[in-house]
């Protein structure tokens, strides 16, 4: 994003017509000696960038104010490091903070906030959550944090070395909100296609370690660069659109508004009268509505073969929640489905003749803001 600075002109008045000529002279000259003095006088405007340097040199200077949070002994014996990450596709970067500490209190398990600054880099934007990677000595937790590659927030890997399901997570930017919106699904060992497609965008995050009571700030390398300008993001931007890396795979591209309804709010959306009033199903299911009427190829119900049929509806999730699609909710997006694993209706469920996915066979690709 570019910035946007005000010129200022100064304009010299002619001088009364009762001066001569060495004496106009002389008194242009003055007043503009007068204009340069002040002109060189006056401080230089700094650069978002420069703003931005100073807020991560005083985020890294005094960490604990932000991590605030750790009790139990957790404090004591904290480790911190750092790294600049383009989160949100601009000229500046995030700055990520990482802290950790002995196993016996932190259960391998470490702490990343996520720092950003506003747009001429005049206000530190502070996270309201931190996102946790490690692999937990008790609880079964398994978790890394990586870059886009397409520069589109931060995604965490989660999984549970109990059950060996996981989530992909992405968390972006709006103001001091840092939502999480569910990616796709995984599975330990599972080399589906969209798991193939989550590895594409996927990032690692080079660490810098540093102590901020021995550590000069003003030679830390990256923040450096960044306050000259000459940032250069460490995550390699992929050269192609996400939509495209997912057909290459041989996924179906699709794109619609996310709705999160019972069964009777389907059927409303529908235009059609519930088939199964009697059941009293109130779960939430994730329903993408499609922005035209497309013709797709799914598993019939019975499981031989495949066949084609148009549709307005894909049920992405049945017996959804809030925390998996909620943030999706009335969006407008774009996700890439496994049709291996998406299959006709061979009953009267909702949505009526429509299409639904099964597990760990959609991802998501794009939300429109």
């Amino acid at each position: 994003m570019k910035a946007m600075y005000a010129a200022r002109w100064v304009v010299v008045a002619g001088m009364a017509a009762t001066l001569g000529l060495a004496g106009c002279t002389g008194a242009l000259a003055q007043t503009q000696g007068s204009q340069a003095g002040s002109a060189s006088s006056a401080p230089a405007q700094k650069s978002p960038e420069q703003k931005a340097a100073a807020l991560y040199r005083e985020v890294l200077a005094n960490p604990m104010e932000y991590f605030d949070h750790l009790e139990d002994g957790r404090a004591e014996g904290v480790a911190f490091e750092y790294a600049l990450v383009d989160a949100t596709n601009d000229e500046i970067p995030e700055l990520l903070v990482r802290a950790s500490g002995p196993a016996e209190q932190w259960n391998g398990v470490s702490e990343v906030m996520a720092f950003s600054v506003s747009d001429d880099g005049d206000e530190l934007i502070v996270p309201s959550v931190w996102l946790n990677e490690g692999v937990a000595g008790t609880g079964g937790f398994r978790g890394t944090v990586f870059a886009s590659s397409y520069g589109d927030g931060l995604l965490v890997s989660e999984t549970s070395s109990g059950t060996g399901e996981g989530t992909v997570w992405r968390y972006t930017w709006d103001g001091e909100i840092r939502p999480q919106r569910i990616v796709c699904e995984t599975q330990v060992g599972d080399d589906s296609l969209v798991t193939r497609v989550a590895d594409e965008e996927f990032v690692t995050i080079d660490w810098t370690s540093y102590s901020p009571d021995k550590t000069d700030l003003d030679q830390l390398e990256d923040i450096a660069a960044l306050e000259v300008g000459e940032w250069e993001s460490t995550a390699e931007r992929a050269g192609k659109d996400p939509a495209d890396a997912a057909r290459e795979f041989g996924l179906v591209v699709l794109t619609g508004t996310v709705h999160e309804l019972d069964d009777q709010g389907i059927a409303d959306l529908q235009g059609v009268e519930n088939p199964n009033p009697a059941t009293g199903d109130l779960a939430m299911h994730t329903l993408l509505q499609l922005d035209e009427a497309t013709t797709l190829t799914a598993v019939n119900g019975d499981g031989m073969g495949t066949s084609e049929r148009e549709t307005s509806f894909v049920l992405l999730d049945r017996d959804t929640s809030e925390l998996d699609w909620g943030g999706y909710q009335g969006k407008h997006v774009t996700v890439a489905v496994d049709p291996s694993v998406m299959m006709w209706p061979s009953d009267t469920s909702l949505p009526m003749g429509s299409p639904r996915v099964g597990r760990g066979g959609v991802i998501v690709l794009a939300v429109d803001e």
